[in-house]
C-alpha cells in the first residue's frame, strides 16, 4: 500500500535534498569558520521550516500540538547533538574527500539501533541487523577503497571526525522520533512539521549566541553570502521535513539503513562537481550497501 511504502519514498526524497545540501555545505564551509557554516544550515533553514508548519495548520485547520515534557526534552537533545555532528562534519570536509566523509557519517545504523533501543526501546529484527552490518561493511569498503588516499597519508583524525558525525546524527534521529511519539495524537506530518521546527528554532537560537559571544561579524559575513546561504537553509529544510516525516511513520533504525543511499547520490555528486570519480573498490562497496539496504528492507 502508498502508506505503508510512504516512508521509504520520503527517506529518498530526503536523501536527495540532503546530498545537495551537504555539497553547497562544503562550499560555505571552504569559506567561513565551521561555527559560521554550521549555524548557516539552521538559520536559513529556520524560515523554509516555519512555512512548513504554518501551511500544515492551514491545510489541517487545527491548532498546534501541546507539547509535553517529554517532546521538550527530546527535542533538545536531538537538537544539541545534531549541531555538534554538523559541526564534526564539516571539520572532516575541509580535509578529506566529500564522498569518503558522507561515507564515514553513515556507518549510523547500528548505533541507530542501540539507541533506539536504550532511549525507546525499540527492538529491531535479525534481517534489519544483519542489513545494516552488510550495508555497513559496503560503507567501511568505500573509506578502505580510498584508504591510502583518504587516510593512512597522514592521519585517521578526520575518520575519527566522521565516525563521531555519525554517532550524534544516529543518537539525534532516534531522538527526533521519540519527541514527535511524545507529542499528542495528531496527523504524522503535523508531528513532524512541529518538531522540526522546535529543534531549528532551538539550533538557531544557540548558534547565533555562540558567535556574538565568540565570533563578532560572523552573522554579517553569511548574510553577505545570502544566496548561497539560503541554498542550504531551503535544500535542508526540505531534506529535513522528510526526514522528520519519515522518523514519524518508521523506526530510526530502518530509516537509517535506507538512508545509506546517500553515500551514492555523494559518489554521484563528487563524480559530477567535485571531480571526484568513484574507483573500481568503491564501487564494490556501493554493492555491498545497496546489497544491505535490499536485505533490511525485505525483512
Amino acid at each position: 500500500m502508498v502508506s505503508d511504502s510512504l516512508w521509504i519514498w520520503l527517506t529518498l526524497g530526503a536523501v536527495g535534498f540532503q546530498t545537495l545540501r551537504n555539497a553547497m555545505h562544503r562550499v560555505a564551509a571552504a569559506t567561513l569558520p565551521v561555527a559560521s557554516a554550521t549555524t548557516v544550515r539552521f538559520i536559513f533553514a529556520l524560515p523554509f521550516a516555519a512555512a512548513f508548519f504554518a501551511a500544515v495548520l492551514a491545510g489541517t485547520g487545527r491548532p498546534p500540538l501541546a507539547p509535553t515534557p517529554g517532546f521538550v526534552g527530546f527535542v533538545i537533545l536531538g537538537a544539541v547533538v545534531q549541531t555538534l555532528g554538523s559541526g564534526l562534519m564539516l571539520l572532516a570536509m575541509r580535509e578529506r574527500s566529500f564522498v569518503v566523509t558522507i561515507a564515514l557519517t553513515k556507518t549510523e545504523p547500528i548505533q541507530v539501533a542501540l539507541f533506539g533501543f536504550v532511549l525507546m526501546g525499540e527492538r529491531v529484527g535479525l534481517g534489519d541487523l544483519a542489513g545494516a552490518a552488510l550495508a555497513c561493511a559496503g560503507v567501511l569498503t568505500l573509506i578502505l577503497a580510498t584508504g591510502h588516499a583518504a587516510l593512512g597519508r597522514t592521519s585517521v583524525r578526520p575518520a575519527l571526525l566522521g565516525l563521531a558525525a555519525g554517532g550524534l546524527f544516529g543518537c539525534a534521529a532516534v531522538a527526533y522520533r521519540a519527541a514527535m511519539l511524545s507529542l499528542p495524537e495528531g496527523p504524522f506530518f503535523v508531528r513532524a512539521s512541529e518538531t522540526l521546527l522546535a529543534a531549528l528554532t532551538l539550533q538557531a537560537a544557540l548558534m547565533i549566541l555562540w558567535l556574538r559571544a565568540r565570533q563578532p561579524g560572523a552573522l554579517s559575513r553569511m548574510v553577505s553570502q545570502w544566496r548561497l546561504s539560503l541554498g542550504v537553509g531551503g535544500a535542508g529544510a526540505i531534506a529535513s521535513q522528510m526526514w522528520f516525516a519519515a522518523y514519524a511513520l518508521q523506526s530510526a533504525t530502518l530509516v537509517s539503513i535506507l538512508g545509506l543511499t546517500e553515500v551514492i547520490a555523494a559518489n554521484i555528486a563528487s563524480a559530477r562537481y567535485f571531480r571526484e570519480p568513484p574507483t573500481r573498490a568503491e564501487w564494490t562497496g556501493i554493492a555491498l550497501l545497496v546489497a544491505g539496504v535490499a536485505l533490511a528492507l525485505a525483512d
